[in-house]
């Protein structure tokens, strides 16, 4: 299974507010994440990853609750 750490998570949240224009957010976001100290704010990922990710695992959440151990499709009641 693949492991994603909370400085991850911080960078990406973080990224998401400053390109969405929660200046403010992103500010506070900075000072309570201690951002300054995130060894990933280095790094370039796509614009709008939080969404596409998110996207991701609800799609992922979907199909596990609508397939059984066979991959048939279950009938949802």
């Amino acid at each position: 299974m693949l492991k994603i750490t909370a400085e991850e998570i911080h960078f990406i949240i973080h990224q998401y507010l400053r390109e969405s224009g929660f200046d403010h957010s992103a500010f506070v976001f900075t000072q309570e994440a201690n951002m300054y100290e995130n060894r990933f704010n280095e790094y370039r990922i796509p614009s709008g990853m939080l969404i596409v990710f998110l996207e991701k695992a609800l799609t992922l959440i979907h199909m596990e609750t609508h397939l059984d151990d066979n991959e048939d499709i279950k009938v949802c009641k």
